[in-house]
């Protein structure tokens, strides 16, 4: 029927802030409660300048257990995830009921349920929220122009065996830059790859000038890129 926004969680990324909101959505009225029924999930949002957000990926970043169980019917989070490790964590509580069960409220009836609640705790890689994928085939990701500061750069991916990235530096015209050659393909699952580009990975001589870097995504995922001192 609608949905409201309850509540969110916060991480604070290296160039954006990623939320966690809380999202109940209404689908059916209850007697002597009202309209007021449905599930609590948490899914994932993110702004750039604290003032408007997006929600591109529309479903629980934190999946739901099987009806009945602790965590199948409402959730919420801790205001704020941090990293542990090379890890981000996020508690949360969560319950079977749904928001507008007649146990919540003292109303004994035929489909009532024993009230069960926890706390969990969910566990993603360092950055690794969501992936831009290349197939077997091959994609090409191009990014907006950047300025960055550091001496090289860094990919956060997961490459399988039969796949590999390559990086271009290109410019405002998107032509690679003459002196900088197509990087060494990279491969395996590293949260922190560096990239060579004609057997150097020092690109501090680019640093503060408008850049365009053109990832070739082939059977790989690709969740993040960094420069880095």
């Amino acid at each position: 029927m609608r949905t409201e926004p309850y509540g969110s969680g916060l991480y604070v990324a290296e160039s954006c802030l990623i939320a966690f909101p809380w999202l109940f959505s209404i689908t059916t009225n209850v007697p002597k409660i009202g309209n007021q029924e449905g599930p609590l999930e948490v899914q994932l949002a993110v702004s750039h300048d604290l003032e408007h957000f997006e929600r591109p990926y529309r479903t629980p970043i934190i999946k739901p257990g099987q009806p009945g169980e602790w965590d199948s019917g409402t959730f919420s989070t801790a205001a704020y995830a941090f990293d542990h490790e090379d890890e981000v964590w996020l508690y949360y509580s969560s319950s079977n009921l749904t928001h507008a069960s007649p146990s919540w409220y003292g109303v004994e009836d035929n489909q009532s349920h024993e009230v069960q609640t926890g706390i969990g705790l969910v566990k993603w890689r360092k950055d690794r929220f969501v992936s831009a994928d290349g197939p077997k085939e091959g994609a090409i990701l191009t990014t907006i122009p950047v300025h960055f500061s550091g001496q090289r750069l860094e990919i956060n991916a997961d490459v399988k065996p039969q796949g590999k990235i390559v990086v271009e530096l290109l410019d405002m015209d998107l032509k690679r830059l003459a002196t900088w050659p197509a990087s060494e393909p990279v491969g395996g699952d590293d949260l922190r790859h560096v990239v060579t580009f004609g057997g150097k990975t020092n690109v501090a001589d680019l640093a503060g000038k408008p850049l365009v870097l053109r990832f070739h995504l082939y059977d790989a995922q690709l969740f993040s890129f960094a420069f880095r001192d």
